[in-house]
């Protein structure tokens, strides 16, 4: 099967953050000529028109906000349909690098991997992460590597690439999110995985729409996870 890529971008009330990011991936030599899409999950500002003036890129609407869980459901769908090999899974505010997407997808594209984790700790703790998304992460990936039997250093980072067996093979069932559920699904089903280190950047005046809150955060996905 000839090789497609699609970059995903979830997006939810993001038209002050979407239109560089936008910007900066359809002028990647790389990425440009990859698929573009966004997802927008019910946002009441002007994301999607934002989307719009850029004719390269596919925009899906959801009527209504339905959880990154729900949106990360519908792109599995979309590549699927589209006969995609490799989905890269993307934020939409700018926190990570257009030139890590070939970085993170390389690993699918080569046949080495199933599914790559980008990981923010590899290369050590980014600048400017709150210590309390830092120790959740902790304690969930120690959590994962303990009952997957692998060594896992990032489980919610959202930058990551899944080759079309991964697509096929998940069951998701989650709205919320699916940043932990997804690993624990492809593990337990042999799929291959490796972390790609990846550069991010924390903003000290961006909140996060699934995370602000982190204990509500922490007892959603513990939730899933069992």
């Amino acid at each position: 099967m000839e090789t497609h890529v699609a970059v995903i971008l979830p997006a939810y009330n993001e038209a002050k953050h979407i239109r560089p990011v936008l910007e900066s991936l359809t002028t990647h030599p790389e990425v440009g000529r990859m698929q573009l899409v966004v997802i927008d999950d019910g946002s009441t500002d002007a994301t999607a028109e934002i989307v719009r003036s850029f004719p390269s890129v596919i925009l899906l609407q959801q009527g209504r906000n339905r959880g990154l869980g729900h949106t990360f459901r519908t792109a599995v769908d979309h590549c699927l349909k589209e006969r995609i090999t490799c989905m890269v899974f993307f934020d939409a505010d700018g926190q990570f690098l257009v030139e890590d997407i070939p970085r993170v997808a390389a690993p699918v594209l080569a046949g080495t991997a199933d599914f790559a984790l980008g990981s923010r700790f590899i290369n050590g703790i980014p600048k400017d992460m709150p210590e309390m998304k830092l120790w959740g992460n902790r304690m969930l990936a120690r959590f994962i590597s303990w009952v997957t039997w692998m060594p896992v250093r990032d489980v919610a980072c959202g930058f990551r690439a899944y080759g079309r067996e991964a697509l096929l093979r998940m069951t998701l069932n989650g709205s919320f999110t699916y940043t932990q559920e997804v690993i624990l699904d492809l593990l337990f089903k042999g799929m291959r995985c490796v972390e790609v280190p990846v550069t991010v950047k924390y903003f000290k005046d961006r909140e996060s729409a699934i995370s602000s809150n982190l204990w509500h955060y922490g007892w959603k996905v513990l939730k899933l996870m069992v």
